[in-house]
């Protein structure tokens, strides 16, 4: 079986991270925008099944990196060739902005309907709301928006652990996924 070009491994970095996100942030979108999915159980199950597909339909290319922690983390660990971090970083950027854009493009009546409906100014006090949708914020802004000053459920050092964990996970998933793609030495 022929190699992929670094253009193939950077092409396939970039479309599994764009899945990834796009999977990872319309749950999201679709949770604070409309209602749509319930607690973090669903979005996360919605996250799980980006995380598997952008996996899935990259692993055997590129190695489904699909992260610039996980690039340099093989970098590091793997001996993955220096020569290509930065096109692979560059290539999952892009997907991820991508996916952004995609998500912006899918949600953007919602996001004005929901904006509209808070009296939210975007970029004013209580957009961030709104903003989460786009990314991750800690704390999360509902909890600062109920205008109580109740301690967080969450403190800094959870919401570390917790993503920190997240990307040992993922880590974990493309590792398996890699040593499963990799066709094993025939016997006899």
């Amino acid at each position: 079986m022929k190699r992929p070009s670094l253009l193939g491994e950077c092409t396939a970095e970039f479309t599994g991270t764009m899945i990834l996100t796009f999977f990872i942030c319309g749950a999201v979108d679709c949770a604070v925008l409309t209602g749509a999915l319930v607690g973090l159980g669903q979005v996360a199950l919605v996250c799980g099944l980006g995380v598997t597909v952008g996996i899935y339909v990259t692993a055997a290319v590129s190695g489904a990196h699909l992260n610039p922690a996980i690039t340099l983390a093989f970098a590091t660990r793997r001996g993955f060739p220096k020569v290509k971090i930065a096109p692979y970083i560059v290539a999952q950027v892009l997907g991820g902005f991508t996916a952004g854009m995609l998500c912006y493009a899918v949600f953007h009546g919602l996001l004005t309907d929901f904006e509209a409906a808070k009296h939210f100014v975007r970029g004013g006090p209580g957009s961030e709301l709104s903003a989460m949708m786009f990314g991750e914020y800690w704390p999360n802004p509902t909890a600062l928006l109920s205008g109580t000053q109740h301690p967080l459920p969450v403190s800094l050092l959870t919401a570390f652990l917790a993503e920190a964990v997240g990307t040992m996970v993922l880590a974990g998933a493309i590792s398996r996924s890699r040593r499963s793609a990799t066709p094993s030495p025939r016997s006899g």
